[in-house]
């Protein structure tokens, strides 16, 4: 498991009790990457952890790639310190990796599902992985969250530091490559959504600035088809929203669908806007976003991230 910490070893105590629950804790390495020098030795739960020290952290890819190329173990997993495993979550993963998927990805429940910002957070960007749906291959799997091969990605060390910056491009590189993916929804892993509302759509136009830019780069783009897909924001907003709403639970939240419009909006503007002009400061505020969650938590939420 790879976690990213910027904001001090404590921010981590949930996961890693989380993590400490599962049957296969014992054979699991820890690589946690962060500015700080090691705590001194403490007893743990894991076969392994490791500290890998990185600095300056001002967006997600380099100390993602930093991670995996100090894993040992043949399996990784991407994890997140405001997204918490649940029970068999290891097992069900390892076990179909073992038969050969390239990478998995796991259900992602919503951890903080009651307000109306963080079900439409969880709806634009976790809601294709929703719990209940058949497991089967898949061409998508969850961002931040899903597990793969240490290999196949240790083979892509040139190429990891942007390809991290976003997961879709990623797993889109994976399955060029030959590789497969597998959606197994035994495996879950709750995930904690943005409940403050300007944030949620500033997170957003931000992450897709990132995605549109780094996409428009890595499969070098010309200028003519940035320019096309840039114009085409309508469509991908109005795709965005329908894949959201496929999600409703019935006409209790039909409210929703207002928030859901909006955000839709601000992503496809993002995504545009990242193919036309790239990231601009967008890399740092969406590390700054998924690194302190609580930050973007109304208030009577932040204490299911802060350390008890």
């Amino acid at each position: 498991m790879i976690l990213v910490n910027k904001w001090g070893f404590e921010r981590l105590h949930r996961v890693l009790t989380a993590l400490s629950e599962q049957s296969l804790a014992s054979l699991l390495e820890i690589v946690i990457v962060s500015p700080f020098d090691p705590p001194a030795d403490t007893a743990s739960p894991f076969a392994r952890v490791r500290h890998v020290k990185f600095s300056p952290i001002n967006s997600l890819g380099p100390p993602r790639a930093a991670g995996v190329m100090a894993c040992s173990a043949p399996y990784l997993a991407f994890g997140e310190d405001h997204c918490f495993p649940r029970t068999g979550w290891a097992e069900a993963l390892v076990k179909r990796l073992h038969e050969g998927w390239t990478g998995v990805g796991p259900a992602i429940p919503n951890h903080n599902p009651n307000t109306w910002t963080s079900r439409a957070d969880w709806l634009l960007n976790y809601g294709t992985f929703s719990p209940g749906l058949a497991a089967g291959p898949a061409i998508v799997i969850a961002p931040h969250n899903s597990a793969y091969s240490t290999a196949v990605l240790q083979g892509l060390a040139a190429e990891l530091p942007q390809l991290l910056q976003m997961d879709h491009l990623l797993q889109a590189r994976i399955l060029s490559d030959g590789g497969r993916l597998y959606f197994e929804p035994e495996a879950r892993s709750a995930h904690t959504n943005l409940s403050r509302l300007t944030l949620h759509w500033l997170a957003q136009f931000d992450g897709n600035r990132v995605y549109g830019s780094v996409r428009a780069m890595c499969e070098q783009w010309p200028k003519l088809r940035r320019g096309a897909y840039a114009v085409g924001f309508p469509a991908i907003a109005a795709l965005r929203m329908i894949r959201a709403c496929a999600r409703l639970n019935g006409w209790r939240e039909v409210c929703l669908l207002p928030l859901l419009g909006i955000a839709s909006t601000a992503a496809a503007a993002g995504e545009a806007w990242g193919y036309v002009a790239g990231s601009g400061d967008s890399l740092r505020r969406r590390a700054e976003e998924e690194l302190n969650r609580p930050a973007a938590l109304i208030e009577e939420e932040r204490h299911l991230l802060l350390p008890p």
